[in-house]
């Protein structure tokens, strides 16, 4: 049966580091500057593989940061989480359909060998896989959404798209 062709995997990682920023205008007088922080970052990746035709792929991030004089001057305790904690990196479906594979969600991708593009984006990447007489050849189709630009349904005149194939 299908269901019994179904994979998990699971990792990701855990970083502390703490510092402390003391006399860092170079005078003990002025304190304005001086700071003491302690940051976490977990790092969770989980692939979901249906079947072979079908897997889902995530990685989420999340950061806790507290200490003296964050952002605004103000203090936190230890466990509060800043603003902005978490993250999802990576969220996307792939499906393979015969000679076709779809990648649908937020990605990471390369295009023009980085020169173009090279980041995480939200949209569609396409492969058609044929074959020739003696070889096989690929036609891809990608749609990126780097960059929300404007607030709202129809202000993407700000927004970074790039439609490509080659």
């Amino acid at each position: 049966p299908a269901l019994a062709e179904m994979e998990f995997k699971w990792g990701g990682l855990w970083r502390t580091r703490a510092h402390m920023n003391r006399y860092y205008t170079g005078s003990k007088d002025d304190e304005s500057m001086d700071l003491s922080r302690l940051d976490n970052r977990l790092r969770l990746t989980m692939d979901f593989k249906f079947t072979d035709h079908l897997k889902i792929f995530n990685d989420i991030e999340w950061d806790a940061v507290a200490g003296s004089n964050l952002s605004g001057g103000r203090d936190t305790p230890v466990g509060t989480l800043d603003r902005d904690s978490l993250r999802w990196r990576i969220a996307y479906v792939e499906a393979d359909l015969g000679p076709t594979n779809h990648r649908v969600g937020l990605q990471s991708y390369a295009l023009g060998n980085g020169f173009i593009f090279d980041d995480r984006f939200a949209g569609y990447r396409g492969v058609y896989i044929g074959e020739g007489s003696d070889t096989k050849f690929r036609i891809p189709f990608v749609f990126i959404k780097n960059q929300e630009g404007g607030d709202g349904e129809f202000n993407m005149d700000k927004d970074f798209v790039y439609y490509a194939t080659m």
